[in-house]
């Protein structure tokens, strides 16, 4: 199993095919309440109904208002004088009827070069002039115009508006999403420190799917039996496992709907005698849904799928070796001095580790050959009554005759103790009191005598391997050797040495590092 570190309801909008909403949405319920708009074939219609006004105003102004006035002014004459009028009008009639017959026969007769069409005079000044005497004319044609002029104006003023609208919709869209996901990076840290106790359901969808080197499968029930497991509140989990936790590291965006952490996994095996306990370091991959709910979860193990600084999948027989190989019982040297130095592993890769070392007082010593800084440290150790830690810790000049020191860490800072404890100033020159800022390492493991061939090439080879995977040695380990002793000076068993190379530039890959908090190894 791996996993990683890493308000009152915003507003948003979302789209139909011909309506706009607007909705007032909370991120964690579903709740909304719906507001249309005017839709866009509305607009459309207001805009077809004004051409179809402005196309009637124009047939009144110029076409039909002669023919109305000529029938208010008949309506209006009185009887007598009306059909003297309709009788001299109809012999005009008669008379051009005639006459246009007359002309018809002779332009028939004429040749053709020289036949002409008469003109249609539909559009003349004098039916304009016509119009505008009238007033009750003018008021009609310019209510039916400015109506005309409304109403398309109305249309193609809510289609920007529509435009505009859509584009609110898009952004406070994102932004309900990216609140939503601030959520969830909230929820994963929360369940995280309580080794998902509770865990947060509304974050994941019902067939949420799960994948790690050795186990996969799917559904939100199987999710949370396998973390319950793990944290031994299930009866199988009692009887394997115990003290079981998860300390996230970093949270990070991967794209628009997903995300990575990078954790550390740390659980006992309490069913086998020596109670070994097994650490797991990686990144956890989330696939989110457009409701930023969890739809899969990847896991990557930096001590089987880290490939020269890429995540490969790998097979389930290379991750169940991977953690039968941390259960094996170890048959090492006994310690040269009291407990080890805490730490906080940040990465278990297949060759190295990357610890980060707290701040720290030390006594330390300049020598030429290391019984001698032995015997040094170890008289302050007894005048000051102080108990030493491991490791031992030893910085070498690559090149030249450069000074060589031995230190001892003394006591270490806490998050909760921030402040180190006072010890003995030391009566000797050639002895020296100092507090060690934090640093993180990267760390290689060698069972060999540390001697001066065996250290530069186990250096020089953790230098290449931290490399290929993307970390960045300083420029103080490419010009020191710092090796780490764990056992008292002539044990026979099987040795713990160490080839240390102080890393730069962890802020890429262990972004929160410096916060994290520090447990024993």
């Amino acid at each position: 199993m791996s996993h990683l570190l890493i308000p009152d309801g915003p507003r948003c909008v979302t789209s139909h095919p011909n309506t706009y909403h607007t909705l007032n949405i909370s991120p964690l319920q579903g709740a909304a309440t719906e507001k249309p708009l005017l839709s866009g074939s509305r607009k459309l219609l207001m805009c077809a109904v004004g051409l179809a006004l402005g196309v009637c105003a124009f047939a009144w102004g110029v076409w039909l208002s002669p023919k109305v006035h000529e029938m208010l002014v008949l309506r209006t004459a009185n009887v007598a004088r009306a059909r003297p009028f309709v009788s001299q009008r109809n012999a005009l009639e008669t008379e051009a009827v005639s006459k246009y017959a007359v002309e018809t026969r002779l332009m028939h007769s004429m040749p053709q070069h020289i036949y002409t069409t008469p003109k249609l005079e539909w559009f003349r000044v004098d039916h304009i002039q016509s119009m505008l005497s009238t007033p009750f004319r003018t008021l009609g044609l310019a209510l039916i115009s400015c109506a005309a002029i409304r109403l398309i104006w109305s249309a193609f003023g809510s289609r920007k508006k529509l435009a505009m609208l859509a584009t609110t919709a898009t952004k406070e869209e994102d932004q309900s999403f990216g609140v939503k996901k601030q959520a969830l990076k909230e929820c994963l840290r929360r369940e995280y420190a309580s080794l998902f106790d509770p865990f947060e359901r509304q974050f994941y969808t019902p067939d949420v799917s799960f994948a790690d080197p050795m186990t996969s499968f799917t559904g939100m029930e199987k999710y949370q039996s396998n973390v319950d497991m793990l944290a031994a509140r299930t009866p199988l989990g009692k009887l394997l496992f115990s003290n079981a936790s998860i300390q996230m590291f970093s949270v990070e965006d991967m794209g628009e709907k997903g995300l990575r952490t990078r954790w550390m996994l740390r659980l006992c095996a309490k069913i086998l005698p020596w109670k070994p306990v097994a650490r797991f370091t990686g990144v956890s991959e989330y696939k989110l849904d457009d409701d930023c709910k969890v739809v899969a979860q990847q896991d990557y193990w930096d001590s089987i799928n880290l490939v020269n600084g890429r995540y490969e999948p790998q097979s389930v027989l290379t991750g169940v070796a991977d953690f039968l190989g941390q259960l094996a019982p170890e048959q090492k040297a006994v310690s040269a001095m009291g407990a080890e130095l805490p730490y906080l592993l940040l990465r278990r890769a297949k060759y190295y580790s990357v610890r980060q070392y707290p701040k720290r007082t030390v006594v330390k010593t300049v020598y030429q050959r290391r019984p001698e800084a032995y015997d040094r440290l170890g008289r302050y150790s007894r005048d000051a009554e102080v108990a030493p830690m491991v490791p031992a810790l030893f910085r070498i000049p690559k090149e030249g005759d450069g000074e060589k020191t031995m230190e001892w860490p003394l006591n270490f800072a806490m998050p909760n103790r921030p402040q180190l404890e006072a010890v003995p100033a030391p009566e000797f020159d050639s002895i020296e009191v100092a507090e060690e800022d934090s640093f993180v390492v990267a760390v290689y493991e060698f069972p060999e005598e540390a001697t001066p061939k065996n250290v530069e090439a186990n250096a020089a080879f953790l230098e290449k391997i931290v490399e290929r995977d993307g970390l960045k040695v300083s420029q103080y380990s490419k010009d020191k050797f710092m090796v780490a002793q764990y056992n008292a000076i002539f044990s026979l068993a099987t040795r713990r040495n160490e080839v240390w190379c102080i890393l730069d530039g962890l802020g890429v890959i262990f972004p929160d590092c410096h916060t994290a908090y520090l447990s024993p190894p």
